[in-house]
């Protein structure tokens, strides 16, 4: 009897102790919210020319600093959280094994030793940007609505969209740099995401230039998935502890 209730404590114990943590799967589950991380890891970048050939010290891989963070009009850099960024997303089924998802939030720390100085980039509205997973893990990602400012150039271009129709995927992008490629969802919930494409307009003599960003990521569980115990099992439990009460003071 004794056996039995220990047991049923223990089951209790682990069903509400669901962690928040990695993602363990090749893709997402609908109705859920995640954070995807942006990681400081020497791989994600921004460059103007390719991010995985580029010679060093041409390249601004991204960092954990909160340059700029007081910087008007435009700042989302956050120093001393272990990433260079991130995105909280929610997901729906996409009717084929994958999801899509919406962006509820944006932040990207700053893109530091660039041609323009810092750069800083934010979202003032995230109600464009989206996305979906497919169920092998390959990932689209559109950050629009993005914006950015770059400091040498704050008096005379200001804060522009950055960079309107630019998308990330999992897969190939190619630029006159060439191509750039990326890395589906894996198990442990790591991806790389990179985009390819030409600086969009209202960016001065910049407009056209080919340039390259690599975020690497991993996605994280924002809910406990939690599964509540059914009520038969807590009526049972009731029942063995009170049974164990009586057989106590029987025996007393």
């Amino acid at each position: 009897m004794v056996l039995l209730l220990k047991r049923e404590y223990q089951m209790k114990k682990t069903v509400f102790s669901i962690a928040t943590g990695a993602v363990n799967a090749a893709t997402l589950v609908a109705g859920q919210n995640y954070t995807i991380n942006i990681l400081a890891d020497g791989v994600s970048c921004f460059t103007f020319g390719d991010c995985s050939t580029a010679a060093p010290g041409s390249i601004s891989y991204f960092t954990d600093n909160g340059s700029g963070s007081n910087y008007t009009p435009v700042s989302s850099a956050v120093a001393g959280d272990g990433r260079a960024g991130f995105m909280n997303i929610s997901t729906a089924a996409d009717g084929a094994g994958g999801v899509n998802f919406t962006v509820n939030s944006f932040n990207m720390d700053t893109y530091l030793g660039t041609a323009g100085g810092e750069f800083h980039t934010r979202a003032v509205d995230t109600s464009g940007m989206s996305g979906s997973i497919d169920a092998s893990g390959n990932i689209s990602l559109d950050l629009a609505g993005r914006t950015g400012l770059a400091t040498f150039f704050a008096g005379s271009l200001g804060e522009q969209p950055w960079n309107t129709g630019a998308t990330f995927t999992s897969g190939n992008q190619t630029n006159p740099f060439g191509t750039l490629t990326g890395a589906a969802l894996a198990l442990d919930g790591t991806a790389r995401i990179v985009s390819a494409d030409l600086v969009g307009p209202a960016w001065g003599f910049f407009v056209g230039t080919p340039y390259t960003e690599v975020f690497s990521i991993q996605i994280v569980v924002v809910d406990d998935f939690a599964v509540p115990v059914p009520a038969a099992a807590w009526l049972f439990a009731s029942g063995l502890l009170g049974m164990f009460g009586v057989a106590r003071k029987q025996v007393a």
